[in-house]
């Protein structure tokens, strides 16, 4: 059976290798937007905290994984400037849409305040420069935004350019050891091209 197989395939060599080149280039497109379709999840499925974050969404409309959560430092001040913080944090956070305010206090010089939205965490860290310079646009540029959808808008410049470098370093190696194993030779790139046709191919059916 598989030498009928290869004599097809070499038999009609030239369809079969014009299949590979169109299906390394689709895999070749998908694996450009590889990065795009990682992240960095603070919910691990089937996990008790999964089901309690399922729970708090559910019922008291709080999504955990789409909440900013602003920290600003004050010093003395009057209740009446305190108030003036809370409505300029409230103001700000109306550039994210379907945002809510759910806990808002200051307490020993920090103002603390939770802004729920019904974002999923990568939808939700696209606004987190937007509201940045919406609290700085409001005179607070000493604010601090954090909470997952901020983590993950400042950690993921720096996931991509580790896992691009690592690609590189990935096949300066297997070149170095392919090198060492067959010598200088034209044999040395035939792993390297039906690894990369096999993994286009995956990488294409998980685009698709």
């Amino acid at each position: 059976m598989l030498l009928k197989w290869t004599r097809v395939v070499v038999r009609n060599r030239i369809p079969v290798v014009g299949i590979w080149v169109v299906v390394s280039l689709f895999g070749l497109a998908a694996g450009l937007n590889l990065n795009s379709h990682l992240t960095t999840s603070v919910t691990i499925p089937g996990s008790a905290s999964q089901e309690a974050d399922q729970l708090l969404t559910k019922h008291f409309n709080e999504n955990t994984e789409g909440t900013f959560t602003v920290l600003m430092k004050f010093k003395k001040t009057t209740d009446a400037q305190v108030q003036i913080y809370k409505e300029k944090v409230v103001a700000a956070s109306l550039v994210i849409p379907t945002s809510h305010i759910f806990q808002q206090r200051a307490l020993a010089g920090v103002l603390f305040t939770s802004i729920g939205t019904s974002f999923s965490l990568i939808d939700a860290a696209q606004y987190t420069e937007r509201f940045r310079q919406a609290l700085d646009d409001q005179g607070l540029p000493d604010a601090l935004v954090t909470g997952p959808p901020a983590i993950e808008h400042d950690v993921a410049p720096v996931l991509d350019s580790d896992l691009r470098w690592g690609q590189i370093l990935a096949i300066v190696l297997a070149l170095l050891l392919l090198l060492l194993v067959l010598g200088a030779c034209l044999a040395m790139f035939v792993p390297l091209v039906f690894a990369a046709a096999t993994i286009s191919l995956a990488l294409g059916i998980i685009y698709i």
